[in-house]
């Protein structure tokens, strides 16, 4: 994602992540996430997120495909799903429609 002009800050866990957020002052403008993280949900990841930052743009992804159920709405938003493996070329099309449509 790097190579194609997009600033990652990655994390391996909610906690992580939440401590990112904070340091950056909520200066991000998508969360791209799976849906399995070693300590919580990402659902409950983006469902904080979106308590400081209402209009951030979310992207899930998952291996698992009953997990896709899980997330068919979080406060009234619908949010983009990713299923993998996924080529990065799917990526950055979802990517770019998910910030276009903002």
């Amino acid at each position: 994602l790097k190579k194609n002009g997009y600033t990652v800050f990655p994390a391996g866990s909610v906690n992580e992540a939440l401590d990112i957020f904070k340091q950056e002052k909520g200066k991000f403008h998508l969360v791209f996430t799976d849906i399995v993280l070693k300590d919580k949900p990402g659902r409950e990841l983006v469902e904080q997120l979106l308590l400081a930052k209402p209009e951030l743009k979310v992207i899930f992804t998952s291996g698992y495909l009953d997990e896709k159920m899980q997330l068919s709405i979080i406060q009234g938003k619908e949010f983009k799903f990713i299923q993998k493996p996924y080529q990065i070329t799917d990526l950055l099309r979802v990517l770019k429609e998910t910030i276009r449509e903002g």
